[in-house]
Protein backbone atom coordinates (compact mmCIF):
# COMPACT_ATOMS: atom_id res chain seq x y z
CA UNK A 1 0.00 0.00 0.00
CA UNK A 2 2.52 2.85 0.77
CA UNK A 3 4.32 1.89 -2.51
CA UNK A 4 0.93 2.70 -4.49
CA UNK A 5 0.66 5.78 -2.19
CA UNK A 6 4.07 6.88 -2.66
CA UNK A 7 3.39 6.56 -6.02
CA UNK A 8 0.52 8.31 -6.90
CA UNK A 9 2.39 11.05 -4.51
CA UNK A 10 4.84 11.52 -7.09
CA UNK A 11 2.58 11.69 -9.95
CA UNK A 12 0.34 14.03 -8.26
CA UNK A 13 3.07 16.34 -7.42
CA UNK A 14 5.41 15.84 -11.06
CA UNK A 15 1.33 16.51 -12.98
CA UNK A 16 1.36 20.41 -10.63
CA UNK A 17 4.83 20.96 -11.10
CA UNK A 18 4.16 20.47 -15.03
CA UNK A 19 1.38 22.84 -15.16
CA UNK A 20 3.65 25.27 -13.16
CA UNK A 21 6.69 24.97 -15.22
CA UNK A 22 4.99 25.17 -18.56
CA UNK A 23 3.84 29.12 -17.40
CA UNK A 24 7.58 30.16 -16.38
CA UNK A 25 9.03 27.84 -19.54
CA UNK A 26 7.48 30.35 -21.86
CA UNK A 27 8.40 33.11 -20.32
CA UNK A 28 12.18 32.72 -19.05
CA UNK A 29 12.85 29.05 -21.31
CA UNK A 30 14.12 25.87 -20.26
CA UNK A 31 17.20 26.37 -19.61
CA UNK A 32 16.91 29.11 -16.79
CA UNK A 33 13.92 27.55 -15.11
CA UNK A 34 16.24 24.65 -14.51
CA UNK A 35 18.76 27.32 -13.14
CA UNK A 36 16.52 28.03 -11.12
CA UNK A 37 14.49 24.62 -10.03
CA UNK A 38 17.43 22.23 -9.55
CA UNK A 39 19.15 24.33 -6.64
CA UNK A 40 16.17 23.75 -4.77
CA UNK A 41 16.09 20.66 -4.16
CA UNK A 42 19.52 20.17 -3.03
CA UNK A 43 20.03 23.00 -1.09
CA UNK A 44 17.10 21.64 0.57
CA UNK A 45 18.86 17.70 1.16
CA UNK A 46 22.32 18.67 0.99
CA UNK A 47 22.60 19.69 4.89
CA UNK A 48 19.65 17.39 6.38
CA UNK A 49 22.20 14.49 4.40
CA UNK A 50 25.65 15.92 5.81
CA UNK A 51 24.62 16.27 9.29
CA UNK A 52 21.99 13.39 9.10
CA UNK A 53 24.13 10.42 7.27
CA UNK A 54 27.67 12.03 6.95
CA UNK A 55 30.23 10.94 4.13
CA UNK A 56 29.48 6.90 2.71
CA UNK A 57 31.74 4.56 4.32
CA UNK A 58 32.63 1.18 2.88
CA UNK A 59 32.10 -0.40 -0.87
CA UNK A 60 28.67 -0.90 -0.37
CA UNK A 61 27.96 2.68 0.30
CA UNK A 62 30.03 4.01 -2.44
CA UNK A 63 28.39 1.48 -4.56
CA UNK A 64 24.76 3.29 -3.83
CA UNK A 65 26.08 6.10 -4.61
CA UNK A 66 27.36 5.29 -8.07
CA UNK A 67 24.07 4.34 -8.70
CA UNK A 68 22.29 7.71 -7.27
CA UNK A 69 24.90 9.61 -9.76
CA UNK A 70 23.65 7.27 -12.59
CA UNK A 71 20.15 8.24 -11.22
CA UNK A 72 21.05 11.77 -11.60
CA UNK A 73 22.62 11.73 -15.14
CA UNK A 74 18.88 10.02 -16.49
CA UNK A 75 16.44 11.99 -14.60
CA UNK A 76 18.48 15.20 -15.95
CA UNK A 77 18.19 13.79 -19.28
CA UNK A 78 14.74 13.00 -19.16
CA UNK A 79 14.55 16.84 -19.15
CA UNK A 80 16.30 17.59 -22.09
CA UNK A 81 14.83 14.66 -24.57
CA UNK A 82 11.48 15.29 -23.58
CA UNK A 83 12.14 18.94 -25.09
CA UNK A 84 13.64 17.72 -28.01
CA UNK A 85 10.40 15.66 -28.37
CA UNK A 86 8.10 18.99 -27.72
CA UNK A 87 10.03 21.03 -30.55
CA UNK A 88 9.42 19.01 -32.97
CA UNK A 89 6.49 16.88 -32.48
CA UNK A 90 2.59 16.82 -31.21
CA UNK A 91 1.44 17.09 -27.48
CA UNK A 92 -1.11 13.83 -28.57
CA UNK A 93 1.96 11.37 -29.38
CA UNK A 94 4.65 12.75 -27.39
CA UNK A 95 3.03 12.44 -24.15
CA UNK A 96 1.05 9.31 -24.52
CA UNK A 97 4.83 7.89 -25.62
CA UNK A 98 6.69 9.13 -22.67
CA UNK A 99 3.60 7.75 -20.54
CA UNK A 100 4.78 4.44 -21.73
CA UNK A 101 7.73 4.86 -18.77
CA UNK A 102 5.23 2.27 -16.60
CA UNK A 103 5.83 -0.22 -19.80
CA UNK A 104 9.53 0.44 -19.77
CA UNK A 105 9.56 0.01 -16.13
CA UNK A 106 7.26 -3.40 -15.57
CA UNK A 107 9.79 -4.96 -18.06
CA UNK A 108 13.05 -3.99 -16.51
CA UNK A 109 11.19 -5.38 -13.63
CA UNK A 110 10.76 -8.59 -15.41
CA UNK A 111 13.90 -9.36 -16.32
CA UNK A 112 15.01 -8.59 -13.31
CA UNK A 113 13.12 -11.42 -11.43
CA UNK A 114 9.86 -10.16 -10.36
CA UNK A 115 7.29 -12.41 -11.28
CA UNK A 116 3.27 -11.46 -10.96
CA UNK A 117 0.45 -13.01 -10.44
CA UNK A 118 -2.26 -13.40 -13.61
CA UNK A 119 -4.57 -10.49 -11.48
CA UNK A 120 -1.28 -8.04 -10.69
CA UNK A 121 -0.22 -8.65 -13.83
CA UNK A 122 -3.93 -7.58 -15.70
CA UNK A 123 -4.34 -4.57 -13.39
CA UNK A 124 -0.06 -3.62 -14.67
CA UNK A 125 -1.10 -4.05 -18.16
CA UNK A 126 -4.59 -1.72 -17.16
CA UNK A 127 -2.61 0.62 -15.52
CA UNK A 128 0.36 1.05 -18.29
CA UNK A 129 -2.71 1.33 -20.95
CA UNK A 130 -5.47 3.66 -18.60
CA UNK A 131 -2.08 5.92 -18.30
CA UNK A 132 -1.27 6.44 -22.27
CA UNK A 133 -4.97 6.65 -22.78
CA UNK A 134 -5.32 9.71 -20.20
CA UNK A 135 -2.33 11.25 -22.14
CA UNK A 136 -3.75 10.74 -25.14
CA UNK A 137 -5.39 14.24 -26.77
CA UNK A 138 -6.60 13.51 -30.34
CA UNK A 139 -5.28 12.77 -34.07
CA UNK A 140 -1.57 12.99 -34.44
CA UNK A 141 -0.52 13.90 -38.32
CA UNK A 142 3.01 13.59 -37.92
CA UNK A 143 5.31 10.55 -35.91
CA UNK A 144 8.10 13.07 -35.62
CA UNK A 145 9.65 13.44 -31.75
CA UNK A 146 8.80 9.64 -31.64
CA UNK A 147 12.14 8.60 -30.85
CA UNK A 148 12.99 11.28 -28.58
CA UNK A 149 9.58 10.68 -26.46
CA UNK A 150 10.31 6.57 -26.37
CA UNK A 151 13.69 7.61 -25.38
CA UNK A 152 12.58 9.61 -22.67
CA UNK A 153 10.10 6.98 -21.51
CA UNK A 154 13.19 4.52 -21.05
CA UNK A 155 15.49 6.97 -19.34
CA UNK A 156 12.74 7.66 -16.63
CA UNK A 157 12.07 3.75 -16.46
CA UNK A 158 16.12 3.57 -15.76
CA UNK A 159 16.14 6.53 -13.31
CA UNK A 160 13.80 3.76 -11.62
CA UNK A 161 15.85 1.06 -12.01
CA UNK A 162 18.87 2.86 -10.44
CA UNK A 163 17.39 4.27 -7.35
CA UNK A 164 16.28 0.58 -6.43
CA UNK A 165 19.74 0.03 -6.27
CA UNK A 166 20.90 2.89 -3.75
CA UNK A 167 19.32 0.87 -0.58
CA UNK A 168 22.56 1.25 1.24
CA UNK A 169 22.06 4.86 1.78
CA UNK A 170 19.48 6.68 2.92
CA UNK A 171 16.63 8.22 0.77
CA UNK A 172 18.13 11.52 1.21
CA UNK A 173 21.46 10.67 0.60
CA UNK A 174 20.50 9.44 -2.40
CA UNK A 175 18.71 12.69 -3.94
CA UNK A 176 21.43 14.70 -2.33
CA UNK A 177 24.03 12.56 -4.72
CA UNK A 178 21.72 13.19 -7.46
CA UNK A 179 20.89 16.09 -7.64
CA UNK A 180 24.80 16.85 -7.09
CA UNK A 181 25.38 15.03 -10.16
CA UNK A 182 22.55 16.58 -12.18
CA UNK A 183 23.76 19.97 -11.55
CA UNK A 184 27.60 19.01 -12.56
CA UNK A 185 26.23 18.14 -15.60
CA UNK A 186 23.84 20.65 -16.24
CA UNK A 187 25.80 23.77 -15.22
CA UNK A 188 28.42 23.68 -17.95
CA UNK A 189 25.49 22.26 -20.72
CA UNK A 190 23.17 25.65 -19.59
CA UNK A 191 26.56 28.07 -19.70
CA UNK A 192 27.12 27.19 -23.19
CA UNK A 193 23.31 26.94 -24.17
CA UNK A 194 22.85 30.61 -22.76
CA UNK A 195 25.65 31.77 -24.81
CA UNK A 196 24.11 31.09 -28.25
CA UNK A 197 20.93 32.07 -27.19
CA UNK A 198 20.27 36.29 -27.83
CA UNK A 199 18.55 37.43 -24.65
CA UNK A 200 15.13 38.66 -25.95
CA UNK A 201 13.60 40.64 -22.76
CA UNK A 202 11.77 43.03 -25.11
CA UNK A 203 7.86 42.46 -25.68
CA UNK A 204 8.02 39.59 -23.05
CA UNK A 205 9.40 37.03 -25.24
CA UNK A 206 11.97 35.66 -23.44
CA UNK A 207 13.81 36.85 -20.11
CA UNK A 208 16.72 37.11 -18.28
CA UNK A 209 16.82 35.79 -14.97
CA UNK A 210 18.17 39.00 -13.45
CA UNK A 211 14.48 40.57 -15.44
CA UNK A 212 12.33 38.46 -14.09
CA UNK A 213 10.12 39.47 -11.13
CA UNK A 214 9.99 37.66 -7.49
CA UNK A 215 6.75 36.00 -8.80
CA UNK A 216 8.31 33.85 -11.35
CA UNK A 217 11.47 33.39 -9.19
CA UNK A 218 8.81 32.14 -7.00
CA UNK A 219 6.66 30.22 -8.98
CA UNK A 220 10.57 28.59 -9.93
CA UNK A 221 11.27 27.80 -6.01
CA UNK A 222 7.88 26.16 -6.21
CA UNK A 223 8.23 23.92 -8.83
CA UNK A 224 11.72 22.87 -7.37
CA UNK A 225 9.71 21.90 -4.08
CA UNK A 226 7.64 20.01 -5.83
CA UNK A 227 10.49 18.37 -8.10
CA UNK A 228 11.99 17.13 -4.72
CA UNK A 229 8.64 16.23 -3.58
CA UNK A 230 8.33 13.77 -6.13
CA UNK A 231 11.78 12.54 -6.33
CA UNK A 232 11.50 11.78 -2.65
CA UNK A 233 7.91 10.33 -2.95
CA UNK A 234 9.40 8.12 -6.23
CA UNK A 235 12.68 7.04 -4.34
CA UNK A 236 9.89 5.66 -1.11
CA UNK A 237 7.80 4.18 -3.63
CA UNK A 238 10.64 1.85 -5.63
CA UNK A 239 12.31 1.12 -2.52
CA UNK A 240 9.67 -0.50 -0.67
CA UNK A 241 8.54 -2.10 -4.11
CA UNK A 242 7.35 -3.69 -6.37
CA UNK A 243 9.63 -1.70 -9.11
CA UNK A 244 6.66 -2.66 -11.64
CA UNK A 245 3.72 -0.87 -9.15
CA UNK A 246 5.87 1.75 -8.50
CA UNK A 247 6.52 2.16 -12.36
CA UNK A 248 2.81 2.16 -12.60
CA UNK A 249 1.94 4.40 -10.51
CA UNK A 250 4.45 7.05 -10.12
CA UNK A 251 3.92 7.27 -14.23
CA UNK A 252 0.13 8.26 -13.73
CA UNK A 253 0.83 11.79 -13.44
CA UNK A 254 -0.89 12.04 -17.21
CA UNK A 255 -4.16 10.68 -15.55
CA UNK A 256 -3.77 13.00 -12.43
CA UNK A 257 -3.29 16.17 -14.74
CA UNK A 258 -6.52 15.21 -16.91
CA UNK A 259 -8.27 15.19 -12.97
CA UNK A 260 -6.90 18.36 -12.05
CA UNK A 261 -7.88 20.10 -15.30
CA UNK A 262 -11.51 18.92 -14.96
CA UNK A 263 -11.83 19.71 -11.07
CA UNK A 264 -10.21 23.06 -11.21
CA UNK A 265 -9.98 24.46 -14.72
CA UNK A 266 -13.14 22.81 -15.98
CA UNK A 267 -12.04 21.63 -19.01
CA UNK A 268 -14.10 19.00 -20.83
CA UNK A 269 -12.17 15.52 -21.57
CA UNK A 270 -12.20 13.91 -24.34
CA UNK A 271 -14.22 10.47 -24.65
CA UNK A 272 -10.63 7.95 -24.69
CA UNK A 273 -9.12 10.29 -21.33
CA UNK A 274 -11.90 9.59 -19.76
CA UNK A 275 -11.62 6.18 -20.42
CA UNK A 276 -8.15 5.77 -19.60
CA UNK A 277 -9.14 7.96 -15.86
CA UNK A 278 -11.65 4.79 -15.18
CA UNK A 279 -9.85 2.13 -16.35
CA UNK A 280 -6.37 3.63 -14.15
CA UNK A 281 -8.57 4.05 -11.37
CA UNK A 282 -9.43 0.67 -11.58
CA UNK A 283 -6.24 -1.05 -11.86
CA UNK A 284 -4.53 1.33 -9.18
CA UNK A 285 -7.66 -0.07 -6.73
CA UNK A 286 -6.91 -3.89 -7.75
CA UNK A 287 -3.38 -3.31 -7.16
CA UNK A 288 -3.95 -1.63 -4.00
CA UNK A 289 -6.12 -4.66 -2.75
CA UNK A 290 -3.34 -7.11 -3.93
Amino acid sequence: MLTIVSGLTAAFSYAVADLLSLRVARTLGTVRVLALVLPVGLAVVLPVSLLRDGLPAGEEQWMAVGFAVAGGVTYLATGFTILAALKVGELSLVIPLVSLQSAFTVVMAWLGGERPTVLLALALAGAVVGGALAAYRGRVTTTAGAGWALLTAMLMALTMLFTGQTGAISWVSQIMWSRLASLAIFVPVAVLALRQQPERAAGGIRMTLADCGLKMKLLCVAVGLLDLAALSAMTVAVRTGPLAVAGVTVAQSATIAVLLGVTLLKERPRPQQVAGVVLTLIAVSVLSAT
